[in-house]
């Protein structure tokens, strides 16, 4: 069951709020946002589609939701696929660009559960479920800006804590991991429209990440 516990260990890093990014100071967005996540793991690998809600303060304060249905595919399907579902929330403090700070900052955390479902698991009267949290932050900066345009690049780190659980109607094993995240990229936006990809190292794995989305301003 190694590599379930793996698999769990990742799910919670499908968290990339965007919205606070593109805000200028004092101006308020809610924004509504969509990903796809490619994960590696020892053993398989784990692909995430998810949908959330943004909602930024005075180009400062940043909250959000996010629902994300993941599965994880196994070498030599052993064991078979497992879907994941994980519902989070979470938020950042961005301190924007200006005459003495050279780039934008952020921080902030999140915390998200998540439990899987498969008819094998079913079958074998097994319930897997994890608790993930994370804190970290990032740095970004406009490095293209023209008309309705404008281009940042970005790096984005995280230090995670995840507790899976595995159990049955006779016993349960729980099993804590803690690893770091780091993660850069560009982020586009042409309008109300934004479109961020990037690549990173989940505690040595590979990961790729893209998170598109619609911002409304209030």
């Amino acid at each position: 069951m190694k590599n379930i516990f793996c698999c769990f260990t990742l799910v919670g890093l499908v968290w990339s709020q965007s919205a606070g990014m593109f805000a200028n100071s004092g101006e308020s967005l809610i924004s509504i946002e969509g990903q796809y996540d490619s994960e590696d793991f020892d053993g398989g690998s784990l692909t995430t589609t998810s949908v959330g809600g943004v909602y930024v303060l005075n180009g400062n304060l940043e909250i959000g939701v996010n629902y994300d249905m993941g599965k994880a595919t196994y070498d030599n399907n052993n064991p078979p696929d497992v879907d994941v579902d994980r519902l989070s929330f979470g938020g950042y403090y961005h301190m924007k660009e200006n005459e003495t700070l050279p780039f934008s900052v952020k921080i902030g955390g999140w915390y998200g559960t998540a439990q899987a479902s498969a008819d094998w698991l079913d079958d074998a009267g097994l319930e897997i479920e994890t608790n993930a949290s994370g804190i970290g932050g990032g740095v970004y900066k406009t490095i293209y800006q023209k008309d309705a345009m404008t281009i940042m690049g970005f790096f984005n780190f995280q230090s995670i804590t995840t507790e899976a659980t595995i159990s049955d109607s006779y016993d349960s094993t729980k099993e804590d991991d803690e690893y770091n995240s780091t993660s850069f990229g560009l982020a586009v936006r042409n309008g109300n429209l934004f479109i961020k990809p990037s690549i990173g190292r989940v505690d040595g794995e590979s990961k790729f990440n893209i998170t598109f989305g619609f911002l409304l301003p209030q």
